[in-house]
């Protein structure tokens, strides 16, 4: 038999989640941008705020920016349980206070942002960052979410207020019967200012990716893992990276481990000129970019693809009996296969194929294979 199909975690995602409830009352595991525990966060600024500052997306076209909204990308794969809802949380998500604090537990460590002025030209020298005071804050921030048609699933301002502030808040919760698996869309945008924020999705079975965004760390030499994914055959793998001021390191990792150093931009422009870093002939697989920023330091980084912000890796298991031990010329037989992912990923395009001893006759297939 010659089957194609979507290995998907969520068949036995299900029973992981029943023990955890069971055990410790726990709640459904998430995917988290950027992962739970990491120091870097996501960050968006005005449109006014020069590209040089870091956010190049955000910034319009006469401050040197793309002129255009954050974007993150929410799979819902084909076979995904239409009756189980996926829900879409932000932490964060209003401009209300210069410091994006961390997650109860870890270290509190305010974050000044920098105060642009209209009334200071983008062709004088960046001034001193100074922290935000409260009355300077009256700028809503805009998140939407889109089905996989386009068609505006939730749009939320959040205004400068405290009410969301240093808080998870449940932002939309997709009734997937209805808008059906695809690929969902979240934009923002920040109306002036600079807002850092987190994006946790669950169940954890599905993917988040990003493709428009600009991050901040909260400490000295903050790191984060970024995955991209190259099929067989693809000739080249790009990444640039922009206002990374100097400092740290990129480093991007193979499947199996070697390690090629990329460079890192200046402040205000694109690495290598704005070709960025190539990769020829690069192994097929996940590959891992890693990028380590001081504190402060707010950058862009724009893979030729999208990218994961946790190990999608998957791990393939595949077993066949029959269940005999002696056969007879003429007999009947039926094979079971079995078949799970017990990585951390989905394996997409995954082909199964059974090929039939000689002397054998196919005779029929059962399971939609």
């Amino acid at each position: 038999m010659d089957g194609k199909t979507k290995l998907l975690r969520w068949y036995m995602a299900a029973i992981v989640a029943t023990t955890l409830v069971l055990a410790i009352g726990a709640i459904a595991m998430a995917v988290e941008g950027p992962p739970a525990g990491s120091r870097i966060f996501l960050q968006t600024n005005g449109p006014q705020t020069p590209a040089r500052y870091g956010d190049y997306w955000s910034a319009s076209s006469d401050q040197g920016g793309g002129n255009t909204t954050h974007k993150i990308v929410i799979l819902i794969p084909e076979g995904y349980l239409a009756t189980q809802p996926v829900t879409v949380e932000l932490y964060d998500p209003e401009l209300y206070e210069p410091e994006l604090v961390g997650l109860k537990g870890e270290e509190e460590e305010e974050l000044v942002k920098d105060e642009w002025s209209p009334d200071i030209p983008p062709s004088l020298p960046t001034p001193t960052p100074t922290p935000f005071t409260t009355t300077q804050l009256r700028c809503p921030a805009t998140f939407t979410l889109r089905s996989p048609d386009g068609t505006v699933i939730q749009s939320t301002q959040y205004p400068s207020v405290a009410d969301t502030h240093r808080q998870w808040i449940q932002f939309a919760v997709i009734d997937v019967a209805t808008w059906k698996t695809g690929e969902y869309t979240l934009e923002t945008r920040q109306e002036c200012g600079q807002n850092g924020w987190r994006v946790r999705v669950s169940p954890d079975e599905l993917s988040v990716t990003g493709e428009r965004l600009s991050f901040q760390s909260l400490v000295d030499n903050g790191c984060l893992d970024l995955w991209v994914f190259v099929a067989p055959g693809e000739p080249k793998l790009n990444v640039k990276n922009y206002d990374m001021d100097g400092n740290i390191s990129m480093t991007y990792t193979s499947p199996s481990g070697r390690q090629f150093i990329g460079t890192v931009s200046g402040n205000g422009e694109w690495n290598n000129g704005g070709l960025g870093d190539t990769i020829e002939n690069p192994e097929s697989g996940w590959w891992k970019i890693t990028f380590c920023i001081n504190r402060n330091n707010q950058l862009v980084i724009w893979p030729d693809r999208k990218y994961w912000f946790q190990d999608p890796t998957p791990k393939l298991t595949l077993s066949k009996t029959d269940g005999l031990q002696v056969v007879t010329p003429g007999q009947r037989i039926t094979y079971s296969v079995s078949y799970q992912n017990i990585g951390p990923g989905t394996a997409f395009g995954a082909v199964l194929t059974d090929t039939l001893p000689a002397g054998a006759t196919f005779v029929a297939c059962i399971g939609g294979m």
